[in-house]
């Protein structure tokens, strides 16, 4: 599948949010790349967003991490199943809301993608079940 084939939004969005990790940022980002999820989209026709957000950094952080990206959309068998950017937050120690983590382990098998919805969503609809 190919970027321009890609008709459906991001089904899912990982970000990776990250402070003065020059010296780390890059095998951070290509052990992302290396997880089954990226194979499992594209054999389902999904896609993904990759995003990695310096909070505020001092160092090269967003330029390795831009650097990673562009290499990983050229190079990687799945490319097509994934979109990659940096989204800088200027102001160091900014608080990013609402995101849900999920974490992979080597040999870990993505069976299953579910929307997340908010905790007011979940209350809103435990409340609209008739009982039981």
């Amino acid at each position: 599948m190919t970027k321009s084939a890609q008709i459906k939004p991001p089904r899912i969005s990982i970000a990776v949010r990250a402070w003065n990790e020059e010296a780390v940022i890059r095998r951070t980002l290509e052990s992302l790349f290396e997880q089954s999820l990226f194979g499992e989209l594209a054999a389902r026709g999904e896609s993904c967003e990759v995003l990695c957000i310096p909070n505020g950094c001092t160092d090269r952080t967003a330029e390795i991490a831009a650097a990673v990206f562009a290499e990983q959309e050229k190079a990687h068998p799945f490319a097509g199943a994934f979109a990659a950017s940096v989204r800088d937050i200027r102001e160091a120690g900014r608080n990013t809301q609402g995101v849900k983590v999920i974490n992979l382990s080597e040999g870990d098998k993505l069976v299953a993608i579910a929307p997340v919805i908010s905790e007011q969503q979940e209350d809103a609809a435990a409340e609209s079940e008739p009982p039981k």
